[in-house]
């Protein structure tokens, strides 16, 4: 275990190396089930969701570059096909826009959508997963320049989400991320 932390440390320092904006270290949420690359150092926040006030989303979002990055979780009594579809919905409608590419995915053995939304000039990217009555979002939202620039750190970061359980590939992600830099 000491060696991956010292593994994933050097591929963090090499990442910031090559990106100033970006001060990666590693979210772990022993509530939420799963780790996460967060870019920034991450501010929580937890709320009751709107339309569903018995539903709290906890949320860690950090800002980098020029865009807001964020990892959460909500508990459902199910989460299925329609919680995903209102939650997608959702943060379509909070950029006042509309859903420009939207598929299936399978991440560390969950199921889920990634979707690429725009609205004006903002540029939304998530992946939601479900595991149980669990949902997870994973989101980035910048300006769409910004979100083109820091595409390779985007991808890291929405790759970077891991439920507890999942393998050490991870790891080599981070590693494999350094080498592009």
């Amino acid at each position: 275990m000491k060696r991956r932390s010292a593994i994933a440390g050097v591929a963090l320092f090499a990442l910031s190396a090559c990106a100033p904006d970006f001060d990666w270290r590693e979210l772990n949420s022993v509530e939420g089930g799963f780790s996460a690359l967060m870019p920034a150092k991450p501010r929580y926040e937890k709320r009751p969701l709107a339309g569903a006030p018995s539903v709290i989303m906890h949320l860690w979002s950090g800002r980098a570059g020029e865009s807001v990055f964020g990892v959460g979780y909500a508990d459902y009594p199910a989460a299925d096909a329609r919680v995903v579809d209102a939650t997608r919905d959702a943060l379509v409608a909070n950029i006042r826009g509309n859903v420009t590419e939207e598929k299936p995915i399978v991440q560390h053995g969950l199921r889920g959508r990634e979707l690429t939304a725009e609205g004006g000039d903002i540029v939304l990217k998530a992946r939601l997963f479900t595991s149980g009555p669990r949902l997870y979002e994973v989101v980035v939202i910048g300006r769409r320049r910004a979100v083109k620039d820091a595409a390779a750190e985007i991808d890291l970061f929405l790759s970077s989400f891991q439920p507890y359980g999942a393998g050490p590939e991870r790891i080599d992600k981070i590693t494999s991320a350094r080498t592009t830099a």
